[in-house]
C-alpha cells in the first residue's frame, strides 16, 4: 500500500484519454468509461509487475477512503476474536509451479532449477525484489542487505540451497511478515488473536521429490475441497488428518470464537505468548516460536541494518512496529 499506484492511475486516465492535472478531472472523465474500456485499458497497459509488488493497481492511504492508516484504524476497531494464519513456504509456487502472466509471474523457469545459484539469486533480489527502476539510489542499502544474508550466507553448490531460499524470500516479504506485524498489532490492542501455521502439504503437492519442502500458498484446497495444481488428486490418511485438524479449528472458531476443541486445545496469544500457535499437520501441536530466525532478520536486523523508512516506502507498510527508539 503506497503512493505509486498514483503513477499507475495517471497513465491508464492517458490511456483512457482523460486529463490527468487533477483527481477531480480524473474521476469525472472515468466516470464516462465503461467497464469494458477500462478493462481494455488496463489490459494494454499490464496491470501485474515484474517485481515483488506485483499489482500496479492497490489501495492507498489517501485520507479519504482510509480517513488514517491501518494500524490507527486497528487501534480504533470493535473487539472480536481474530484467527489468522500462514503457510510455512508460502510463495513455494516461485518454485513448484509454471509460469503464469498473472498468479505467477515470477516462476523459476525449469531449465534454470537444476543450476540455479547465488548469481541467480542476486539477480532476482536485484531485478524483482527490490529494483532499482522501482526503489531507486534509496532501496540501495536494502537491496545490499538482502544479497548479504541470503547470498553470501554460507554459500553452496547445491541449487535447492538457493531455491529454498529465493523461495523464503518471496514468502516472508509478500506474505508471512505482514501477518507477522498484524499478528503484533493486534496483540499490542489487546485483541483475542488465535494464531497457526500450515507445514503439511498434500501428497502430489510440489513434485516427487518436492525441490524446496514446505506448504505452499493455496496449500488446504487439495485437502478441503480436492482442487490442485499438479493434477489428479487423491488424499491419503495424512491428508485427511490434516484437513480434520484444520476444520475442527475453523468450525469451533466460527461457532463459539475459539478454535479449540475437545481433542485439541489451541490458545490464543497473549503478553507472556507473543507468537505461540499451532503447527497445523497430521498431529498438530502447539510451538512457541514462529519460525524465529525469518522473522528476527526481517523485525530486527533488517530494520537495524537499512533503518525502518526505506523498508516503509518501499515493501513493509507496517515495518514502523520495529523502528527501534534510543533516544534518552
Amino acid at each position: 500500500m503506497n503512493d505509486r499506484v498514483v503513477e499507475h492511475s495517471k497513465q491508464l486516465a492517458t490511456e483512457l484519454g482523460c486529463e490527468t492535472d487533477g483527481s477531480t478531472k480524473i474521476h469525472d472523465c472515468m466516470k464516462n468509461k465503461t467497464a469494458k474500456e477500462i478493462i481494455a485499458a488496463t489490459e494494454k497497459l499490464d496491470p501485474i509487475k515484474n517485481s515483488m509488488q506485483k499489482y500496479k493497481f492497490q489501495p492507498r492511504k489517501d485520507g479519504e477512503f482510509f480517513p488514517f492508516s491501518p494500524e490507527v484504524l486497528m487501534k480504533e476497531s470493535e473487539r472480536i476474536p481474530f484467527m489468522i494464519g500462514v503457510t510455512d513456504l508460502e510463495m513455494g509456487m516461485m518454485v513448484h509451479q509454471p509460469y503464469h502472466p498473472i498468479l505467477n509471474r515470477l516462476a523459476i523457469p525449469d531449465d534454470k532449477k537444476k543450476t540455479y545459484n547465488a548469481k541467480d539469486l542476486e539477480l532476482f533480489i536485484s531485478d524483482a525484489v527490490v529494483p532499482h527502476w522501482e526503489t531507486g539510489r534509496e532501496g540501495g542499502r536494502f537491496r545490499n542487505a538482502l544479497l548479504e544474508h541470503f547470498v553470501d550466507r554460507d554459500p553452496s553448490d547445491d541449487p535447492e540451497v538457493y531455491l529454498k531460499r529465493a523461495a523464503e524470500l518471496g514468502s516472508d516479504l509478500m506474505i508471512t511478515v505482514p501477518v507477522f506485524q498484524d499478528v503484533e498489532l493486534r496483540r499490542a490492542h489487546g485483541e483475542v488473536t488465535y494464531l497457526f501455521m500450515q507445514t503439511h502439504a498434500p501428497k502430489n503437492c510440489c513434485g516427487d521429490p518436492p525441490i524446496a519442502k514446505g506448504a505452499v500458498h493455496s496449500n488446504e484446497l487439495a485437502p478441503l475441497f480436492g482442487l490442485s495444481f499438479w493434477g489428479k488428486y487423491e488424499p491419503d490418511e495424512d491428508d485427511i488428518k490434516f484437513k480434520n485438524v484444520l476444520l475442527d479449528g475453523f468450525r469451533n472458531f466460527i461457532k463459539t470464537g475459539s478454535p479449540s476443541s475437545p481433542t485439541q486445545t489451541w490458545p490464543p496469544i497473549t503478553k507472556e505468548h507473543p507468537t505461540r500457535h499451532l503447527v497445523v499437520q497430521p498431529e498438530p501441536e502447539i510451538q512457541e516460536e514462529f519460525l524465529h530466525d525469518r522473522m528476527k532478520f526481517w523485525t530486527e536486523e533488517l530494520p537495524n541494518k537499512v533503518g525502518v523508512d526505506i523498508l516503509k516506502k518501499t515493501r513493509l507498510p507496517a515495518a514502523e512496529l520495529h523502528r527501534q527508539h534510543t533516544e534518552l
